[in-house]
């Protein structure tokens, strides 16, 4: 019996482990209802799912039970947990963070990545995760990130409060010179 890679690069980077998190059997689902330990609940809402597989990671950050967590993505299992609880979720890219010890789903759609509060955070596990040294603050090249802005169905659904914040953000963006910035209405 070992560590799977990525526990063992936490363990060496002084991680205190807290548990172990629900998740679908077989990591095979998006909703975290089938579970041989019941579904994992969302964080603010009981009758809603958390998102899945790796639902109850996001749970477990989300509610404050652990300040960052790790999941596996095949399919969207560490994003759609994420955007359904409000954090930060990476999926890695492939390769870039060691599988070995990972029950495999598909070998070549399989990641392993982080889940936590702030880019800030994902990015110092991130680090840990693929066995680099922590930076001390991630710092974006504006310059070379281009950002695509959906406008039309996507936007025209949400709520007017959701709608202002996320105008609000959008030009925050602009104003701190991210260079390619472009709407598209789709």
């Amino acid at each position: 019996h070992a560590d799977a890679a990525v526990v063992a690069r936490l363990r060496a980077a002084g991680a205190v482990f807290v548990g172990k998190c629900n998740l679908h059997e077989f990591a095979f689902g998006t909703t975290n209802e089938d579970s041989a330990y019941g579904p994992a609940k969302h964080p603010l809402d009981p009758a809603r799912s958390p998102g899945g597989s790796s639902g109850g990671s996001a749970v477990s950050v989300a509610t404050g039970m652990a300040y960052a967590s790790i999941g596996t993505d095949t399919g969207g299992s560490i994003r759609i947990p994420s955007a359904a609880c409000g954090l930060v979720g990476l999926k890695p890219s492939l390769g870039e963070v060691e599988t070995r010890g990972v029950v495999p789903l598909s070998w070549t759609l399989d990641h392993v990545g982080p889940l936590c509060r702030s880019v800030s955070d994902a990015a110092i596990l991130h680090d840990v995760l693929r066995g680099a040294t922590p930076r001390p603050e991630a710092t974006p090249r504006h310059s070379a990130i281009a950002l695509g802005i959906p406008r039309g169905y996507l936007l025209d659904r949400l709520d007017a409060g959701v709608a202002a914040a996320f105008d609000a953000t959008c030009a925050r963006l602009q104003e701190e010179g991210f260079a390619d910035f472009h709407f598209y209405t789709l």
